[in-house]
């Protein structure tokens, strides 16, 4: 897939036109993949432990319904929705799916892995809410757009 990938890129191909799925697990936290850009070996981002002891604010429209909710440290937008008693949708919580896919709408988060949805969606502020951790002391999220 990468190698299809990589020879639709140099025919320019635009990267809207490029459709990818992945039926796989992916690759677990700390070990490497290949950068599709650069074709160089990267490590993927470890679950890093912060200082921050403090909860930050979400706010997550799902079903027409905006609900504000707190995010632990080191916890996943999905998993924050879920523990706040909201049911989005997800299937894999590995990030090659994107059955949880959602749209930033404001604030940062940082993305663990983003298998399933490409680097043109991501520019869109598309987000794997399973990969996923706030790290702005608030954060939009919209599951509905």
């Amino acid at each position: 897939m990468n190698l299809i990938e990589a020879v639709l890129r140099v025919r320019n191909v635009p990267a809207e036109r490029i459709h990818l799925e992945a039926f796989t697990m992916g690759v677990p936290i700390n070990e490497t993949e290949a950068d599709r850009e650069t074709e160089t070996t990267l490590k993927v981002v470890a679950r890093r432990r912060t200082a921050r002891a403090t909860p930050l604010k979400m706010r997550i429209t799902f079903k027409g319904e905006t609900h504000e909710l707190e995010c632990r440290p080191n916890e996943t937008v999905l998993d924050a929705a879920l523990r706040g008693g909201l049911a989005p949708p997800f299937a894999c919580q590995q990030g090659v799916c994107a059955s949880c896919k959602a749209t930033l709408k404001a604030g940062r988060v940082r993305m663990l892995l983003h298998e399933a949805i490409t680097a043109l969606e991501v520019d869109q502020r598309e987000i794997l809410t399973c990969q996923s951790i706030p790290v702005s002391a608030e954060t939009v999220i919209n599951f509905d757009e």
